[in-house]
């Protein structure tokens, strides 16, 4: 994990796989659009995290949701664009991540939450 997000993984190296899943959820971001739970699995190599962004059309209604997997990666060079990878998957999940220019807005989000969590504050 590059050095962005080495306190996250020196939070979690010695915590059980349960208590793991439970952080990283606690890091990543709830509310304002992300409002479906998260599912996340640990992998060999990487923490896959399965979510839905609930997007708002231009007149501040809910038009439908952008469906995403992200991989924050354990072990990769020190490359912030690269610790953590996201998908938008689905046509329709696209054509709304496309209108709406969601594509770098969620990476970004699931990004700075890692980046100024606290793992002190979790439990």
């Amino acid at each position: 994990m590059s050095k962005e997000l080495k306190h996250i993984y020196n939070a979690i190296k010695n915590m059980d796989a349960d208590t793991k899943i439970e952080f990283l959820d606690f890091c990543l971001p709830h509310g304002s659009g992300f409002d479906i739970k998260h599912e996340i699995t640990e992998q060999k190599k990487n923490f896959e995290i399965r979510s839905s962004f609930h997007c708002m059309d231009e007149n501040g209604y809910y038009c439908g949701w952008v469906d995403f997997t992200a991989y924050l990666w354990k072990d990769i060079p020190s490359n912030k664009n690269k610790e953590l990878t996201v998908y938008i998957n689905g046509k329709y999940s696209n054509y709304l991540a496309d209108k709406y220019f969601l594509r770098n807005y969620i990476k970004e989000e699931i990004f700075n939450r890692f980046y100024f969590a606290n793992p002190t504050k979790f439990k």
